[in-house]
C-alpha cells in the first residue's frame, strides 16, 4: 500500500475530533437562550405587576377626587333646587355624570335623626360623596347644619350617671375580661354640642395592685358598642383603695360632641389583673344606656339590665345665634365604603 493510501485510510478510520466541542457549544448557546428568555419573562411579569400597581394607585387617587366632587355636587343640588328636601330621599345614591368624567360619582343625603329629610327643615344632615374608579371606592362625609354664630356654655354638671342600686357587685378587669358602658347624655333640647370633662368610676384593688387600667371613651357603632376611640387615660391600680371608691379620670379632648350621639365608656387592660369595678348585676331599667363585656377581639351584645357605677361630668353649649345651613367646620371625614 502506498504512503498516500495509508494516510487516507488513517483519516477515514479515526474519530472526528471536533464533534464533542461542537456539542458543548450547542448546549451553552441553548442554555444562554433559555436564561435570556427567563429573564425576559420575569422582567415582563414585573412590568405587568408595576403597571397593575400604578393603575390601582391611580384608581384610588381618582376615586378620592370623585368623592370630594360628590359632596360639591350635593351642595350644588341644594343651591339650585328649593324643594331638594322632598325631591331627594334619605340614604339614596344620586348619580352624577358630567361630560367627560370617567369612573362613577354619586352623592346622598342622610337624616340620622329620623331618616326623613322633609319633615323638619331645621334638622342637621349628613352628606356623603362616593367616588368609584376601577376597583377602588372612596367616601367623604360631612355634617350639614345651621352655622352657630355664638354659643353659651352651661356647666360643669352631671350629664349622665348611675350611682345607686340594690344588687351591686364587682368583678376584676383583666386582659381577657373587659367591661364597658354605653350612655346617652341627659341634655336639654336647645343643646347644640357637649363636652366630657371628667369621668368617675367605682374601683378598688384586685390582687397585687400592680396593674394599669385604661379608661377610654369611644364613639358607638350601629349596635351601640365601641367603635372609634376618642381619648384614653391610664389609672394605676396602686392608686386605688382596698374598698370601692370613686376614682376621678379627667379628659381634655372631648369637646364638640353631637347631642344626639352617646358614648361608650370602656375599661381595658393588657395586664392579667388591673383592679375591680363595681356594677349593678340585674334589674337596671335605665333608658338609652346599657353595659357590655368583651376583650381585645370583640365586645358582647348590649346587656340592658346591668350597669356600671359611673358619673359623667361636663358642659353643654346652647346656640344664642345661628346662621344658614353650611358644612360644619372640621366635619370632613372618610367613611366606610358601601
Amino acid at each position: 500500500m502506498t504512503k498516500t493510501a495509508k494516510q487516507s485510510s488513517s483519516r477515514q478510520g479515526s474519530p472526528r475530533q471536533g464533534s464533542p466541542r461542537q456539542g458543548s457549544i450547542y448546549i451553552a448557546v441553548s442554555g444562554t437562550a433559555i436564561l435570556v428568555s427567563l429573564i425576559g419573562f420575569t422582567a415582563l411579569h414585573l412590568s405587568r405587576l408595576d403597571l397593575r400597581k400604578a393603575v390601582a394607585q391611580n384608581d384610588r387617587v381618582y376615586a378620592r377626587q370623585l368623592a370630594y366632587s360628590g359632596v360639591e355636587f350635593a351642595l350644588a343640588a341644594i343651591d339650585r333646587d328649593t324643594s331638594w328636601r322632598t325631591n331627594y330621599a334619605h340614604g339614596v345614591e344620586n348619580a352624577v355624570s358630567p361630560y367627560g368624567l370617567g369612573g362613577n360619582l354619586v352623592f346622598k343625603f342622610l337624616d340620622n335623626a329620623d331618616s326623613d329629610l322633609a319633615n323638619d327643615t331645621t334638622q342637621p344632615l349628613e352628606i356623603q360623596g362616593i367616588g368609584r374608579s376601577g376597583g377602588a371606592t372612596f367616601v367623604y362625609r360631612v355634617d350639614y347644619a345651621p352655622s352657630v354664630t355664638s354659643s353659651e356654655q352651661v356647666g360643669p354638671l352631671d350629664l349622665r350617671s348611675f350611682t345607686n342600686g340594690n344588687n351591686n357587685t364587682g368583678t376584676s378587669v383583666g386582659s381577657s375580661a373587659w367591661l364597658g358602658q354605653y350612655f346617652l347624655p341627659n341634655l336639654p333640647a336647645e343643646a347644640v354640642s357637649w363636652t366630657v370633662t371628667k369621668v368617675d368610676v367605682s374601683l378598688k384593688i384586685s390582687g397585687s395592685a400592680s396593674g394599669t387600667l385604661n379608661v377610654n371613651l369611644h364613639l358607638p357603632n350601629g349596635t351601640l358598642l365601641p367603635s372609634t376611640l376618642l381619648e384614653t387615660n391610664a389609672v394605676l391600680e396602686s392608686q386605688m383603695s382596698s374598698s370601692y371608691s370613686w376614682q376621678e379620670i379627667h379628659f381634655s379632648n372631648m369637646s364638640g360632641l353631637d347631642p344626639n350621639v352617646g358614648l361608650c365608656l370602656t375599661l381595658t387592660t393588657n395586664d392579667g389583673n388591673a383592679g375591680s369595678v363595681k356594677y349593678e348585676g340585674s334589674g337596671v331599667t335605665e333608658p338609652n344606656a346599657h353595659m357590655f363585656t368583651g376583650n381585645a377581639s370583640s365586645w358582647s351584645s348590649p346587656i340592658t339590665n346591668q350597669s356600671l357605677y359611673y358619673k359623667i361630668s361636663g358642659v353643654y353649649a346652647t346656640a344664642t345665634g345661628s346662621g344658614t345651613f353650611a358644612i360644619t367646620p372640621g366635619s370632613w371625614q372618610t367613611a366606610a365604603a358601601p
